[in-house]
């Protein structure tokens, strides 16, 4: 199972960023994938360039490989909270980049979109929206719970969303917590929380 898991993840991995992954990438891969042997880190400490914000696409992967052996042990929600507008822009860029990779007709990502849409009711590979000031959630993310989806942003817009939201907060605490993961990043490391 071990070979045939990370040859999955090395081949759908190039497929969508066109890179090789390092080891720390196929490292945490497995830790997503079998946390009973080899649990989440709690830190991911690497220099800058060391190529963070690919967690997003280890996440992905681990997500659908989980899907694909019915083992369903990856949140189908991935929240990634960050303190500066700045990087909150740039994981947006690669989520919209993954977005297009993942629905593009033409490209060799059918069975990674066929395997999550598999699990939402609205048969969506992958939902995303952005919280940052200056951008309006598109609320994609909170539309149908069973849809994977990732939300990005800022630690005030985040923390607002979930505490001041009205009647609505309910909804979206309990989608938030539920199903879920949040990383945080600050500097050179991602935290789990």
């Amino acid at each position: 199972m071990a070979v045939e898991s990370e040859s999955f993840f090395v081949d759908h991995f190039i497929r969508l960023t066109e890179r090789t992954p390092y080891p720390w990438q196929k490292k945490l891969f497995l830790s997503f994938i079998t946390p009973t042997t080899t649990p989440w880190p709690e830190v991911v400490d690497l220099p800058t360039g060391a190529g963070k914000t690919s967690v997003l696409y280890v996440w992905l992967l681990a997500l659908a490989w989980s899907i694909r052996i019915k083992t369903f042990g990856v949140p189908r929600r991935l929240a990634w909270i960050v303190n500066r507008r700045v990087v909150v822009d740039q994981v947006t860029t690669e989520l919209e980049d993954l977005l297009g990779s993942i629905n593009d007709e033409a490209s060799e990502n059918l069975e990674l979109r066929e395997l999550l849409a598999s699990v939402s009711l609205t048969g969506t590979a992958l939902a995303a929206s952005t919280l940052r000031g200056q951008f309006a959630d598109n609320g994609d993310w909170s539309r149908d719970p069973s849809t994977p989806a990732v939300v990005v942003g800022t630690v005030d817009m985040i923390g607002s969303r979930l505490l001041f939201r009205g009647y609505r907060r309910v909804l979206i605490t309990v989608q938030c917590m539920r199903d879920s993961s949040a990383l945080t990043r600050w500097s050179s490391t991602m935290r789990r929380i």
